[in-house]
């Protein structure tokens, strides 16, 4: 059995193989996240050896003993689940985010590929194709896409583990052999060299016998020693100039060696916040020239290697400074902070800030997930994710002046990319032979993939379980709008707040007004209170909704809801014209455009006018906070029920337009270009239940096997974008299907989409088609659970279609107790009328 050492809210485990597990259980989240951080990057390349790492990530997809053939991607497609992996100076992670009823098939499929990896040279030859591929987009295909990684390694280091770039050279990565990888398997992940973290909703007795099953009998091996890093002190600063075709003005990186967390924490947290109020700061390189730039430690993110570390700035240049006088400008402003120029307030606003950002991105199931493994990996100290926004608040001010003076003092690494004709990079260094770099004795190739145990059978994908809240609160307010508040921890102090209410018919006629409107009164510079992060507002791809979000500390909770409130009710234009033709395209314009030409034909056919809003009613204000509802209810609740937020203004009381569903609309645009399809089917008001019509229309066309879906694969025919939906449109509930295709495809799409709709009612769905997409929707369904913020965004969506947070707590199970009988039912209500009417717009 595994030794265990619990902790307030981590759970570390050793098997005997020496694989290192940490358990970090959230009860009554619906989801689990799977990592496994193998202690191995691109600073464990040998010379000879560059790129290899990030190849082998790519290869540890493509199959192992028991799922070979791409077949690790099996219980992630058929779960709308998410699986991925990255490599990184010091290690390399693999995750993946599942409903938690798959926790066994996450955690078998990582166990097969770390005991028996298999890939051919067929499959080897294809990855170093993709690896090409990547990379010819992350540098070559892009401006500044190489900076400042890769390209500032190679002047802020001289030692081979730390300058070359990770990435390789395509010549030399196509001489690699399945003997290579062989080697760099048994070297590198061996079960001691890796950490397996799970975090979410689980049990950690059920999820330590599962990963006993699957794991504890992987055989171990000694882990590989921990390159050599250190190198000698830099004696001079050094530049590297680049040119780059289109830029608008130079681009200066500037690269500082740092000492990292495992060496100097405290001292790497100062850096960390010397490096937001750079950000922050308006730096003036020459006199009349001010400048932005971005600074963070760390070449892929904060905490994310060991020493040496970078904190690394860039910036462009205003017209007239020189790349010389930018390092410059940098010193100086690092000698003020050390003579004491300290802003306190910037100083305070900073740690204010890096901590609602941290507490916020990893409330995330997957970022916690990772950082808790990386942590783990690197430092041996995955409890700091938890500790680190109180070490922020005790950094003193002689700690910021201590760091400003280092950098102060150290050399800089700058690399300079100016406006060219023509692409300039330098060369890379010459590459060497892996016979070169010598070799280490390693099993034959054939050895892996296969074991003397053989294939093992996958496991069973359970029934999702029902997300359990710890506390909620549902009210209608006065002025119409409903309230769902629901406590969620993750985010510590943080709150997420979201607003979605109806716009009404006007605004699908005049969207120029909307937006003009929005501009002068939802600015972020206006709205980004102290406290108030992250406030945006924009209209809903098909103009019908106004959403706006922010996300904040509970302190501030009050205030900002009154100010969100108050906007809101007094958002409506006097200036407003239905009629307008103000040219206004929105950046979604292929989604708006058909909903506005819709509506358009509707309001005159039916000769009703409309208005921008109907005050607050039929609307969802939803928050997620880190404190009981109850607590949170009494202190916003006057805010909320007060006279201020009360009725909608006169005249802006909703107006229901009944529309002809069976007409179709051509408008020709343009010859160019694509046609824009949107066709709809009004729904009959049925008893049938929610998950079954969510079923029918799922299986009409919702997912990648919908019967719509197969139905134009078959002709492999050049559609751009297809999808089948349900809404409310104008007052009226319709199922519809949005589709782009080449123009001279789209009465051929047409008549697809009518003849399916018509099988569907002819021939309704067997039971395995239901089960396939019972199983896909419901796993899909689960990922609005994965952060405060993802369900924040759910619960406003679907709080104003009438849904409660019991609701969306119970819907994927449901989906799968939905019978056939009620999906052959659903699929009459929603389809017996056929897709008669909607709109084609050629030349989008």
């Amino acid at each position: 059995m595994a030794d265990a050492a619990p902790s307030a809210e981590l759970l570390r485990i050793r098997l005997p193989n020496g694989l290192r597990v940490l358990l970090a259980p959230t009860p009554g989240v619906p989801r689990i996240a799977v990592c496994v951080t193998y202690a191995v990057g691109f600073r464990s390349e040998r010379p000879g050896q560059e790129g290899l790492a990030h190849l082998f990530e790519h290869l540890m997809f493509r199959g192992s003993e028991s799922l070979p053939n791409g077949r690790f991607y099996d219980h992630v497609h058929r779960l709308a689940a998410h699986a991925n992996g990255t490599t990184h100076q010091d290690y390399t992670d693999y995750y993946q985010v599942v409903p938690a009823s798959a926790l066994e098939a996450a955690l078998f499929s990582e166990a097969d590929r770390m005991r028996a990896p298999y890939f051919t040279e067929s499959e080897l030859s294809q990855q170093v194709d993709g690896v090409a591929s990547e990379i010819n987009q992350r540098t070559l295909d892009r401006p500044l896409g190489d900076l400042p990684w890769p390209l500032l390694p190679q002047v802020l280091y001289r030692a081979h583990h730390n300058a070359h770039d990770g990435l390789g050279d395509i010549g030399q990565l196509r001489q690699t052999t399945v003997d290579d990888c062989a080697e760099f398997f048994h070297t590198h992940y061996a079960p001691g060299n890796a950490v397996l973290t799970v975090a979410g909703g689980f049990s950690p007795q059920h999820a330590l016998a599962l990963i006993e099953r699957h794991f504890g009998d992987i055989p171990g091996r000694p882990a590989p020693a921990r390159p050599q890093l250190d190198e000698a002190s830099a004696g001079a600063d050094r530049w590297l100039h680049c040119d780059e075709p289109k830029l608008p003005s130079p681009v200066v990186a500037v690269g500082y060696r740092l000492t990292g967390p495992d060496r100097d924490l405290d001292g790497y947290l100062a850096r960390m916040i010397m490096a937001r109020m750079l950000s922050t700061a308006s730096l003036h390189p020459a006199p009349g020239a001010a400048m932005r730039l971005s600074a963070s430690c760390g070449l892929f993110g904060p905490m994310d290697a060991r020493t040496p570390d970078a904190l690394v700035l860039v910036g462009m240049l205003p017209s007239g400074v020189t790349p010389e006088q930018f390092p410059a400008a940098l010193r100086a402003a690092l000698v003020r902070y050390a003579e004491g120029g300290i802003d306190i307030d910037k100083w305070q606003t900073a740690v204010r800030d890096l901590v609602v950002d941290h507490r916020r991105a990893h409330g995330d199931l997957q970022t916690r997930c990772r950082a808790l493994g990386r942590l783990e990996s690197l430092f041996d100290r995955a409890h700091l994710l938890d500790e680190i926004p109180d070490r922020w608040a005790s950094v003193r001010q002689g700690d910021l002046e201590a760091a400003a003076s280092a950098l102060a003092l150290a050399r800089q690494g700058v690399v300079v990319m100016e406006p060219a004709e023509i692409r300039h990079r330098p060369r890379p260094a010459a590459a060497r032979s892996r016979k070169a770099a010598g070799s280490v004795p390693h099993p034959s190739a054939h050895q892996l993939g296969h074991t003397e145990q053989g294939p093992r059978s996958s496991p069973q994908i359970a029934p999702p379980s029902d997300a359990v809240f710890s506390s909620t609160h549902m009210e209608t307010l006065p002025n119409g709008l409903r309230l769902i508040l629901v406590e969620d921890q993750r985010s510590a102090s943080i709150a997420e707040v979201r607003l979605r209410i109806p716009l009404g018919a006007a605004a699908l006629t005049a969207p120029a007004a909307v937006d003009r409107r929005l501009q002068t009164t939802a600015a972020p510079e206006k709205w980004n209170r102290r406290n108030w992060r992250g406030w945006t507002a924009h209209v809903s791809p098909d103009g019908q909704w106004l959403n706006a979000a922010a996300h904040l500390t509970v302190e501030s909770l009050t205030a900002a809801l009154e100010t969100l409130l108050s906007w809101a009710t007094n958002l409506t234009p006097d200036d407003l014209d239905p009629e307008s033709q103000e040219s206004f395209i929105p950046p979604d314009s292929h989604e708006w455009l058909l909903a506005q030409t819709l509506a358009r034909h509707a309001l005159h056919q039916t000769g009703t006018s409309g208005h921008l809003m109907p005050g607050l009613a039929g609307g969802c204000l939803a928050l997620t906070v880190p404190s009981p509802t109850a607590t949170v209810l009494d202190a916003v609740g006057p805010i909320l029920r007060s006279p201020a937020a009360d009725s909608p203004p006169p005249g802006q009381q909703h107006t229901e337009v009944v529309w002809d569903t069976n007409r179709l609309i051509h408008v020709a645009r343009s010859r160019q270009g694509p046609a824009s399809v949107l066709l709809c089917s009004p729904e009959r008001r049925e008893p049938t239940g929610e998950p079954a019509r969510y079923l029918a229309t799922a299986i009409f066309g919702g997912y990648h096997r919908s019967r719509l879906v197969a139905a134009v694969s078959r002709q492999s025919l050049g559609i751009m974008e297809l999808l089948a939906g349900r809404d409310t449109f104008l007052g009226q509930r319709r199922a519809w299907v949005r589709a782009r295709v080449p123009q001279a495809e789209a009465d051929w799409l047409l008549a697809v989409v009518r003849s399916e709709a018509a099988r569907l009612v002819r021939q309704p769905p067997s039971a395995l088609e239901i089960q396939r997409a019972a199983e896909f929707c419901a796993a899909q369904m689960t990922a609005v659970f994965d952060s405060p913020a993802s369900l924040a965004d759910a619960l406003a969506r679907l709080g104003a279609a009438g849904w409660t947070p019991a609701d969306l707590a119970q819907f994927p199970r449901r989906l799968w107790q939905t019978t056939a009988e009620e999906v052959e039912q659903a699929a009459l209500e929603l389809f017996a009328r056929g897709l008669r009417g909607g709109v084609v717009l050629a030349g989008i």
